[in-house]
């Protein structure tokens, strides 16, 4: 997942190549990044809503990130207060610049909707091992009809929240 995004060139001699540990950007609200920092991921917390299953979503694009900062209480899926995909409510916007490890990725071709873990791995179905996370990239997954990059982890102890990032909005 490299790209030429400012994050993805900082601190990369920390990253554990060996796992697929990168940088993604994981927006949310105020309210949320500050849980997130203060106790970490969860992905009990999940929606079962997430095209790609229920788990903790992060990008290398701030394009998708954006869609994710809303105002505090104004939710994606619902958007209580504004009734909008770009959320127009008022008050500071935030994005979590998080080191997650990707390991073994699923690369989904369709949807994985209600999906609580990636798929099994092909061969080791009678053991049950699953791949550790699911990476949907442009052109290929969704039936080919992904526009951004798209990781998913199931287990918040992939995510770690390294920076907080706090945008202005008007």
């Amino acid at each position: 997942m490299s790209g030429s995004y400012p994050w993805t060139r900082i601190s990369k001699h920390l990253l554990d190549t060996s796992l697929n540990e990168v940088y993604l950007l994981h927006g949310c609200s105020p309210s949320v990044a500050k849980t997130i920092v203060q106790a970490g991921f969860d992905e009990r917390v999940s929606s079962l809503n997430g095209l790609y299953g229920s788990g903790i979503y992060a990008t290398s694009q701030p394009c998708k990130a954006l869609q994710y900062t809303r105002g505090d209480g104004c939710s994606v899926y619902r958007k209580e207060r504004c009734g909008s995909f770009w959320c127009e409510c008022e008050g500071p916007r935030t994005m979590l610049l998080v080191r997650v490890v990707l390991a073994d990725s699923e690369y989904p071709v369709g949807r994985m909707w209600g999906c609580r873990r990636p798929s099994l791995r092909p061969g080791m179905e009678e053991v049950g091992v699953t791949y550790s996370s699911v990476l949907a990239v442009p052109g290929r997954a969704n039936d080919g009809s992904q526009d951004h990059v798209e990781a998913v982890v199931f287990a918040g102890s992939q995510c770690y929240p390294e920076y907080l990032i706090e945008l202005a909005w008007k």
